[in-house]
């Protein structure tokens, strides 16, 4: 059964709102460790948050209109619209990978020379491969950029074949970097509580995921660029790498809510004699005794560092 204008709106919205939940909680994470020194890191997975948001918004937009995505019209607005929407579309894979190029900023040790020149040399990549789709896209026909939006065009951006195959050369080899720069700190982990090896894990995979959608949107582009199915892997692609992008900093949850838990399960055990006893064991006797709960918490998460499951031997920077 093909997938349906409704169906495609429904998928991008439930994607929205977990890119929305996830970044959230991120930020929230962040203000609550006070951890400043990722704030470049945060601005740019907000700012591709934002850019998926445009182009779902866009969509919807268009539907409303009785328009689809495939087709332009005889309305100048609208064909600028699609002109514009494929150009945030294609950078928009770039930001969620600024934000990670920015947290291994802040993450790998000054010391490490080969492993921050492997950073600078992928982000130097990043920038560039940026600005070369920008270009493609904008004077892909000429410097008559108004062509794209005429109501009876010879050249198209919407259109070009040769503009996808580009940009999305260029994008796998970008994509594929960013995935591989943080292995090269392997040999320099600490041993991990295996809860956090398991996060770490999941960060990878969803990392795969990932990289199989950008290889099945070439497919499904290729067979054919008007198809809903189509625009949906692209979209999921967006949304799998922001989701990548927000989950590192999310690891001090794996020690914020199996602390809470272990405290709910032992005031459940605890005898209930009388009203008092029940709310001491489940909320703590004292101020002190909350103070002493959040003192522990603390030390939990200041014994390892802000990064995606894992501690490093030597930590040249500080706030991390």
């Amino acid at each position: 059964m093909a997938l349906t204008a409704k169906g495609y709106l429904a998928v991008e919205w439930v994607l929205i709102a977990v890119c929305l939940v996830l970044v959230c909680a991120r930020l929230a994470v962040r203000t609550y460790r006070r951890m400043w020194s990722f704030w470049l890191s945060d601005v740019l997975l907000v700012i591709a948050f934002l850019t998926f948001l445009t182009l779902v918004i866009g969509d919807t937009w268009s539907f409303v209109r009785g328009n689809d995505i495939f087709n332009q019209y005889d309305v100048i607005a609208f064909n600028k619209w699609l002109f514009a929407a494929d150009i945030v579309f294609d950078l928009g894979f770039y930001f969620p990978r600024f934000s990670l190029l920015a947290f291994y900023n802040e993450l790998f040790p000054v010391s490490e020379k080969r492993l921050r020149q492997g950073l600078y040399i992928v982000t130097a990549y990043n920038i560039c491969a940026f600005l070369t789709t920008a270009l493609v896209d904008i004077f892909w026909c000429g410097t008559h950029v108004s062509e794209n939006w005429a109501t009876e065009p010879t050249c198209t951006l919407l259109t070009a074949t040769k503009t996808l195959l580009i940009n999305w050369s260029i994008g796998i080899v970008a994509e594929l970097l960013v995935f591989l720069l943080p292995f090269g700190m392997l040999r320099r982990l600490k041993a991990t509580p295996k809860r956090e090896k398991i996060a770490l894990t999941c960060i990878l995979a969803i990392g795969v995921a990932s990289i199989v959608a950008t290889i099945a949107r070439l497919i499904w582009s290729l067979n054919s660029v008007a198809s809903y199915a189509t625009y949906i892997v692209g979209s999921a692609e967006i949304a799998t790498q922001i989701v990548v992008g927000a989950l590192p900093a999310l690891r001090p949850l794996l020690t914020m809510i199996p602390l809470g838990c272990s405290r709910l399960f032992s005031s459940l055990k605890a005898p209930r004699s009388t009203k008092d006893d029940e709310d001491q064991n489940l909320y703590g006797s004292s101020s002190t005794g909350t103070s002493n709960c959040l003192e522990e918490r603390i030390e939990v998460h200041d014994k390892v560092d802000d990064g995606p499951g894992i501690e490093l031997h030597q930590r040249d920077k500080d706030g991390i």
